[in-house]
């Protein structure tokens, strides 16, 4: 592997695909959850275990797709959907510190769970690319 086989095009996709899935997720999610816990909705989003689990799967399978949208441009090599977890990864953890891991104090585990599971989920979809054209 070289840097040769890194493609900046793939990983600016795969991120946007991330962002433009999870974006399109989270205003759907948040229409549900208001029909599901009325007004309440921001406190429920963030403190009842299945909105905070939702949210974790939805970030792990939106993850994988920018794993897949990444490896449409390296189709040989895992490093652009490795860069695309490791890159998604700094963002969340950023993001999360820019609110002091405020919200979800009881559920902290799940956001460690999820930030182990960040990369992986991104070369899982380059699995799947990789897996489906051969």
């Amino acid at each position: 592997m070289t840097y040769m086989d890194i493609s900046p095009l793939g990983i600016i996709v795969g991120l946007f695909a991330i962002q433009a899935v999870s974006m399109t997720v989270s205003i759907g999610l948040i229409i549900l959850f208001f029909f599901m816990y009325d007004t309440s909705v921001m406190v429920a989003v963030f403190e009842y275990p299945l909105p905070i689990v939702t949210t974790m799967l939805l970030t792990l399978l939106s993850t994988s797709l920018g794993g897949y949208c990444s490896m449409l441009f390296t189709k040989k090599s895992f490093i652009n959907p490795f860069l695309v977890g490791l890159i998604s990864l700094i963002l969340n953890v950023w993001l999360l510190s820019l609110i002091d891991f405020k919200y979800a104090v009881d559920y902290r585990w799940l956001l460690v769970v999820t930030a182990l599971l960040i990369i992986p989920s991104s070369l899982f979809g380059g699995y799947l690319y990789k897996h489906k054209s051969t």
